[in-house]
Parts: C-alpha cells; structure tokens; sequence
C-alpha cells in the first residue's frame, strides 16, 4: 500500500513556460510539440525542471546523473555536462528559440531552468 501510495503522490508533469516533461511517458513537450531526448538528456533536464528557479552545482547534477561528484581537476567532466547542456538547448531550440535560453549557465557554479532577466533582448 505504501508503494501505491508514493506513486500516486510522485508528480507525473513538469511545466516550466512552454515546456512540459511527462515521468509516465518518459517524454519532453515544448509548446505542445514532442522532443526527442536521449536518457541522460532527459535526465538532466528532469532535475532542472524538479528544481526550476533554483541555481543547482555542476555537482549537484552529477551526482543525480552520474552518481558520482563533478572533478573540478579535470576538463572531461565538465565538457561531458556542457555538450549535455548544449544538445538539450538545440533540440528545444528547434521547436521554440525562446525554449532553449530557459536553461541559464550560472558562471563558475552550474545552472538553472528559469527567466534570464539579464538577456539581451535583441533578436
């Protein structure tokens, strides 16, 4: 019965602005229109969006990725996260340019899915 009961209280939608992440379906939506991530992609976006609006460490996100701390002695590590970053962006890009700024680089810490109130609003 408890198990029961933790599914039916686990939050089965995320939405942030345009997108929307189902856990059921396993799937990503901007603007209503589907988005093809790999699993780590998905991932990764997934605790973003369980955190949005909250600057979370290159860390934080390893360990709830990878299981393992983030090395700040080695480039590979930080590269890996980065391309991550940088494919999620593209693919919501596609869909909507504005979808992709949602996630903000905090310099030097990680990131964070919200408004970036500091963009240049030129386009």
């Amino acid at each position: 019965m408890d198990a029961e009961n933790n599914s039916q209280n686990e939050q089965m939608e995320y939405k942030f602005m345009g997108l929307c992440l189902n856990t059921n379906l396993r799937k990503v939506f901007v603007n209503n229109t589907p988005v093809k991530l790999t699993f780590i992609d998905y991932n990764i976006l997934l605790y973003l969006m369980q955190n949005a609006n909250k600057c979370v460490s290159r860390d934080e996100i390893f360990k709830s990725i990878w299981g393992y701390s983030f090395n700040y002695r080695t480039q590979s590590d930080e590269s890996l996260l980065n391309t991550h970053i940088s494919v999620i962006r593209n693919k919501l890009a596609k869909v909507d340019k504005k979808a992709s700024k949602y996630i903000i680089t905090e310099k030097c810490f990680g990131y964070r899915l919200g408004e970036d109130f500091f963009s240049d609003e030129k386009e």
